[in-house]
């Protein structure tokens, strides 16, 4: 082999062929850049990463609804009325309510239907929650969580890290509860349930209260500084009418 070696040149030798390193070098070159284009390509589709794209999206909000047997009909009102400002700031909006599956075995909202919908409400919700957040992170669409009952807030213990805003309409029940009330007495398991919504409210970050008395209340409660000592964001809007009322002419009257 060595003779046959040192008589017949090999193809590959440097000195016979100076010009077929430099072209198979080009060449093995050229496939792994090729190879790397695609590998880059098909991890970008997979992670759904669209720079330019993110700035284009419409913002989406969320809106955490109320639970169909609890029979909220001022808060359900208050929760069109926001989705109908969002939509006319052209935002997408998606109403989010917990599901009637536990609460199916009772008639009663009362009593045993009211342990079941806190099933309805606080296990299967959340993850109804975690999993539309989770479709719009790999869309890579901008969203808020907007909670238009400051009762919402016991859902803060898991929202707390998602963009979020809450609305206090007042907190007399969290009053109540803690003793401050005494006119208006609360059980053993609303005080236990009213500390819950405290509780998720601390950890809350943005909130928009109906008045300056509700705005003074939650900062008495909830203090304006979070643990890690960021300071909360809070904003006092009155409520809007729920009702297109407008000035009557004077021959309506007549």
């Amino acid at each position: 082999f060595w003779e046959v070696s040192q008589s017949k040149p090999c193809l590959w030798e440097t000195q016979a062929n100076p010009q077929i390193w430099d072209f198979w070098f080009s060449a093995v070159a050229s496939c792994w850049q090729l190879s790397m284009i695609r590998r880059i390509s098909r991890i970008q589709k997979q992670r759904r990463f669209h720079p330019q794209k993110r700035y284009r999206l419409m913002p989406n909000v969320l809106i955490i609804g109320h639970y169909a047997k609890d029979a909220q009909e001022s808060m359900g009102r208050y929760g069109r009325m926001l989705e109908t400002g969002f939509l006319q700031a052209n935002w997408s909006v998606k109403t989010l309510v917990p599901p009637v599956r536990f609460g199916k075995l009772s008639i009663k909202s009362s009593g045993l239907g009211k342990w079941l919908g806190y099933l309805d409400k606080f296990v299967l919700f959340p993850i109804q929650i975690k999993r539309q957040i989770r479709s719009l992170q790999k869309d890579g669409s901008p969203y808020l969580i907007c909670l238009p009952d400051h009762s919402h807030g016991i859902y803060l213990h898991w929202l707390k890290r998602e963009p979020h805003v809450v609305h206090c309409h007042d907190l007399l029940a969290i009053r109540s509860a803690l003793g401050e009330i005494p006119e208006n007495r609360t059980g053993w398991t609303g005080r236990i349930y009213q500390k819950l919504i405290l509780s998720g409210l601390r950890k809350g970050r943005n909130f928009i209260s109906g008045s300056h008395a509700t705005d003074r209340d939650l900062r008495t409660l909830i203090g304006t500084n979070l643990e890690s000592g960021e300071t909360r964001r809070f904003h006092v809007a009155w409520n809007g009418l729920n009702y297109p009322f407008h000035p009557i002419k004077t021959e309506a009257l007549s």
